[in-house]
């Protein structure tokens, strides 16, 4: 059974082997505005960015080709669940190494937010994700109402002890990171309520995470949300056989609801789930 690193570590392997642009010292503060650009969507609907001031805009910069921003999509469409509304919106740039129509990958991983995509390249002049100097995928910039970065790829928090902290604004930071600067709680009564997907639960105070593996991929670790005395977490599964455990208490327990535990053959009990067509 083959372990995914953590997804902070897979950012950090993704940003040290991309192209040269990867030397470039991120030249953005918080408070610098953010870029403006024109384009359009891949619905062929025109969008500028400064044409959304006076909403709250998380830019995703991703490509179909990187394995880290595809670990990152479940916390993004957990993030438009959370926290978008008339004040917050997600806008999403697929960086493509050849031309491609990304129609059929955007639906099928239900990516329901604006979506925009290009080429890569090094030249401002030619690409949006030039025109930001990106070093690393995925890479998100938080900006404020009046078009300022608030939160950019790699920045520092303040831990509880007075240390300042270098942080990655990815994968599983988005989600506290954003609440946190947005001073606002998530919408876990539409998260629940949300007729699709398959919703991980368990009652326990000290959970952290469900674990999952499906027949083709190795184990991959999804934060739990609290919600009164549960943790909850949903994810999107293709049909297919997976098994999961979670962690509480730093240990690994098969879900107490769920008769069906299986030995993945190497003497670990799992729980397991078959999602069907």
């Amino acid at each position: 059974m083959s372990k995914l690193f953590p997804l902070l570590t897979i950012i950090l392997i993704a940003a040290s082997s991309t192209n040269a642009q990867s030397e470039k010292k991120q030249f953005f503060s918080v408070g610098d505005f953010a870029p403006d650009f024109t384009t359009k969507t891949i619905d062929g609907k025109p969008f500028k960015l400064s044409d959304h001031r006076g909403k709250y805009v998380l830019l995703n910069f991703w490509g179909t080709w990187c394995q880290p921003c595809r670990y990152e999509i479940p916390e993004i469409k957990d993030m438009q669940l959370f926290y978008a509304n008339d004040s917050f919106e997600i806008v999403s740039i697929s960086v493509e190494h050849i031309p491609m129509d990304i129609h059929h990958f955007v639906d099928s991983a239900g990516m329901n937010w604006t979506q925009i995509s290009e080429l890569s390249s090094n030249d401002p002049h030619k690409s949006i994700s030039g025109l930001y100097q990106l070093g690393m995928f995925p890479s998100n910039f938080l900006i404020d109402k009046e078009g300022k970065i608030i939160q950019y790829p790699v920045g520092f928090v303040r831990t509880e002890d007075g240390i300042m902290k270098e942080v990655f604004f990815a994968g599983s930071n988005l989600i506290p990171r954003t609440g946190e600067i947005l001073g606002k709680e998530k919408n876990m009564n539409r998260y629940l309520s949300l007729d699709a997907g398959n919703l991980f639960s368990i009652d326990a105070p000290n959970a952290k995470a469900v674990y999952l593996a499906g027949s083709f991929f190795g184990w991959g670790h999804f934060a739990m949300y609290k919600y009164q005395d549960k943790w909850v977490r949903r994810l999107y599964l293709t049909p297919g056989t997976y098994q999961y455990k979670f962690i509480v208490d730093d240990k690994w327990i098969v879900d107490p609801t769920n008769k069906n535990v299986v030995d993945d053959g190497t003497g670990n009990k799992n729980s397991m789930v078959i999602i069907k067509q």
